[in-house]
């Protein structure tokens, strides 16, 4: 079937050995969500423009993902929208707790029927505006297997006008210098926010993968030379990077251990499945690029822990990791932030 194909269908028909359905109707939730997303004006404007047209990443795209965030959030914005954190308490006392799972009950109660890989279900953040973070994540980790149209799409998407892509000489070799220190305030604050109380869902597992791409694509590198350096000091890009995943995944209170997922959703989200693979790839980038210094032993040392840590946490089988969607956004990674790296 061709890409999007299915989502054109508006009538199916289940078809017997000796007789068929009748015609019935098709819902596409996921178009319909998309189409109902509200108008945006002011910061939260200017921050989905800026994701729709910028071809790099740097520390404004944390405030701009929180002006989507808000807009979301908004009354009225409709049921779908990502609810504000809420204490373990008040969420077990209210109703819509019915329509939720933590993420390990998820895990454990998920279907397992599909010989493929991970059963996925649609973007948990499909409809919203911080959808727009979403979408040029995954231009930034396109994995592009040669089918025809992919190349054209991915021209659709890039921006001619330069002043519609503010940021676009921004991605020139030499033409910008990363502030490694504002980069360690950022990661601290956010450590800091990680270790809040109250339910997390798939805004913060997009602002996980946001914060690893985010370091990896400001890493010193042959298209940054004046990028964050790949040493184990508090301004490396690698120990960044540890602090990003430690704040997310280790302690009682982690977010992880507090991510709820909508009964409903029947398989992985698809978005969480993106986030998982660039966590686990973002491990062997670090590991790969950990420098050549007597640190270097004790720091891998505390990678392993974190790399057993974090596979339990996430939960996924080798099906899931061997299906096709983990595969293609791994292959994805290497291909465009592997290439990058060196």
């Amino acid at each position: 079937m061709a890409p999007g194909a299915a989502e054109q269908a508006r009538f199916a028909e289940v078809q017997y050995v000796d007789r068929k359905s009748s015609l019935a109707g098709i819902e596409h939730s996921a178009a319909l969500r998309r189409n109902r997303r509200e108008p945006l004006g002011g910061a939260a404007a200017r921050a989905a423009d800026w994701f729709s047209n910028t071809v790099d990443l740097n520390l404004f795209a944390l405030e701009a993902l929180d002006a989507l965030s808000r807009a979301d959030m908004e009354p009225g914005a409709g049921s779908d929208r990502i609810a504000p954190s809420r204490s373990p308490r008040e969420a077990v006392a209210s109703e819509n707790e019915n329509r939720h799972l933590s993420y390990e009950d998820f895990m454990r109660e998920r279907p397992r029927n599909d010989p493929q890989g991970a059963a996925l279900s649609d973007s948990a953040i499909e409809g919203l505006h911080c959808d727009h973070v979403r979408q040029l994540l995954n231009r930034l980790s396109e994995f592009d297997d040669g089918t025809e149209g992919d190349s054209a799409d991915l021209d659709e998407e890039s921006p001619e006008d330069p002043e519609r892509a503010p940021n676009a000489r921004s991605a020139q070799p030499g033409e910008r210098r990363v502030d490694a220190a504002e980069f360690e305030k950022a990661v601290h604050a956010y450590a800091r926010a990680c270790a809040s109380d109250g339910a997390t869902g798939p805004l913060e597992v997009l602002r996980l993968r946001l914060w690893l791409m985010l370091l990896l694509y400001n890493a010193r590198c042959a298209a940054l030379p004046q990028g964050l350096s790949p040493t184990l000091d508090d301004q490396g890009w690698t120990r960044l990077a540890f602090r990003v995943l430690t704040a997310f995944f280790v302690g009682r209170q982690a977010p992880i251990s507090r991510l709820v997922v909508d009964r409903a959703a029947g398989g992985i989200p698809a978005d969480f499945l993106e986030t998982w693979a660039t966590v686990l790839w973002a491990l062997d980038a670090i590991e790969r690029h950990c420098p050549d210094t007597p640190a270097r032993e004790g720091f891998l040392t505390y990678m392993g822990k974190l790399r057993l840590q974090i596979a339990a946490a996430l939960r996924l089988d080798a099906a899931d990791l061997e299906g096709p969607a983990f595969r293609d956004k791994w292959i994805g990674l290497e291909r465009q932030l592997g290439a990058r790296l060196g």
